[in-house]
């Protein structure tokens, strides 16, 4: 646990040098604004406790309060090769994909969206298996994102 809130820590003394260095530098705009990143960090503590089985995956790594596309990067992988392992009736892939439905069809947060579309729907279109199963269980803008990313 040490470790994590040592890498936590360093990471937030990276985004205060980033943001003094944008300050410095009379570069135009804002500098990053880590705020807006918030919900999707939220998301990935989400996750973990809507899919406990995802904590037990030989990749898992809590990226999440570091870096939510890796945390989700992660959790895409997981989802298609639990889809691969298992029949599309298993408890753990159809609570993933209410998980993804729910997520995505009532979020309006770009990031958020952004994230699942590139670390999650992009993955299912790369076997038949996953795609197909995909394409039986998404609804709504989840299933309309993953049709986008199918062509």
């Amino acid at each position: 646990m040490a470790n994590r809130d040592n890498l936590h820590e360093k990471t937030q003394q990276l985004k205060d040098q980033l943001i003094e260095l944008h300050k410095k530098s009379g570069l135009p705009g804002e500098p990053i604004d880590f705020a807006r990143y918030q919900p999707a960090i939220n998301l990935c503590d989400t996750v973990i406790e809507y899919i406990p089985e995802f904590k037990e995956y030989k990749d898992y790594v809590l990226w999440g309060k570091e870096n939510p596309y890796l945390h989700f990067g992660v959790f895409g992988d997981f989802f298609v090769n639990k889809i691969a392992q298992a029949s599309d009736s298993d408890p753990v892939v159809k609570k993933a994909f209410d998980f993804v439905n729910d997520t995505y069809n009532k979020s309006n947060d770009e990031q958020i969206r952004t994230m699942l579309g590139t670390e999650v729907f992009e993955k299912m279109t790369l076997s038949k298996q996953t795609s197909d199963t995909a394409k039986k269980y998404l609804e709504g803008d989840a299933f309309d994102q993953f049709s986008k990313a199918l062509s």
